[in-house]
């Protein structure tokens, strides 16, 4: 958690949106996610259940943390969606090193090799 929260507390990232989801490919060049410039899968799992339990856990970390509650995007408290999500992930807006790129252009990952099994 440590490693999330640095990296989203630095100043490039203006806002971030937890989700889950079955398929990332397809998640993240859904239209609705063209603002985002990075995105990153940061957990998954066999047993959506955990992961629907780590996104709403999550969020609500997040949403009442002192210095990120005005970055998370979040609306709900999460599980919502796809009952048979199997991963966790993090979209952020900042400034993304393929700033003014083609929004087709795959996203830049957010943190490296960061991939968390529950």
């Amino acid at each position: 958690l440590s490693v999330i929260e640095q990296r989203l507390l630095r100043d490039d990232i203006t806002a971030f949106k937890i989700g889950k989801t079955e398929n990332e490919d397809e998640r993240f060049h859904d239209d609705v996610y063209n603002a985002y410039d990075y995105a990153s899968i940061i957990a998954y799992s066999d047993d959506p259940t955990l992961i629907a339990n780590a996104e709403s856990d999550l969020i609500q970390y997040f949403k009442s943390h002192p210095f990120l509650k005005g970055k998370c995007e979040n609306i709900n408290n999460g599980s919502a969606g796809n009952p048979n999500a199997n991963k966790l992930y993090i979209v952020a807006i900042g400034e993304s090193p393929r700033k003014g790129l083609e929004t087709l252009l795959d996203k830049f990952p957010l943190f490296e090799d960061l991939k968390i099994c529950i």
